[in-house]
């Protein structure tokens, strides 16, 4: 009876283990999501990073630049 006690034991440890583990990496992504968020607070107002998220995710360009497309493909 005891051994049946202790290896239910060691298979409830082993079950709580697995799920500390798996919200440590929640945790740990979280924590850098957060880091990039706050990076990207701080960095706003930085004429080189808005002139970046502009033509990254807006697809703007500048008055003196020039798209060309290969349409070779």
């Amino acid at each position: 009876m005891v051994s049946i006690s202790l290896l239910n034991l060691r298979t409830r440890l082993a079950s709580a283990e697995a799920a500390r583990d798996a919200l440590q990496n929640q945790v740990n992504e979280q924590i850098q999501y957060n880091a990039t968020l706050k990076d990207d607070i701080d960095n706003s107002r930085d004429p080189n990073v808005v002139l970046q998220v502009a033509k990254e995710k807006l697809g703007l360009v500048g008055q003196d630049e020039v798209i060309f497309f290969d349409t070779t493909d």
